[in-house]
């Protein structure tokens, strides 16, 4: 129930033009999730979804130091969640995305490497890690060779989906 309401709370948060109308639902949103895992604090999704929120805000923060402080929050919640749940690649991919994020794009690689190892059949996760390559080629010190891991990663994740799709 707790999740529920602070779902609602998020998307009226988005919403909301006013910033201090804005701050009441971020905070009622908070809320919610901190009472949801108080009732479950084992249950991964709950875990998830407070590691969603402060990947969220961290997105959004224009402050650098308030930006890192969310994602580091949104690192413990979801690393709970991927303790909790060891078998979800999606889970895996989120706390890969959150190092992504951050432009920590090693570790971004490393955990989506990690959700191929649960599912070699995830197709969303070669596309990340695609663009993990793809944004590590363009930086000074990237390679031709993060450009051919890109292109070979999309390549798996064409395949994939090229297998699902019916004839």
């Amino acid at each position: 129930y707790c999740g529920a309401l602070a779902r609602v709370c998020l998307e009226k948060y988005y919403a909301e033009p006013d910033p201090q109308a804005k701050k009441e639902w971020y905070d009622r949103c908070l809320n919610y999730l901190a009472r949801s895992i108080e009732y479950n604090p084992m249950e991964p999704t709950r875990n998830a979804n407070l590691g969603r929120f402060y990947r969220v805000q961290g997105r959004e923060s224009k402050d650098a130091a308030r930006r890192a402080e969310n994602f580091n929050l949104a690192i413990k919640y979801y690393e709970t969640a991927c303790e909790l749940s060891p078998q979800h690649p999606a889970l895996r991919n989120e706390l890969g995305e959150v190092y992504h994020e951050m432009g920590n794009l090693a570790e971004a690689i490393k955990q989506y490497e990690r959700s191929l190892g649960i599912s070699p059949d995830f197709s969303e996760t070669y596309s990340h890690i695609g663009d993990a390559y793809l944004e590590k080629s363009t930086k000074p010190n990237g390679t031709g060779a993060d450009k051919d891991n890109a292109v070979k990663n999309y390549y798996e994740a064409v395949k994939i989906q090229a297998r699902l799709m019916p004839d």
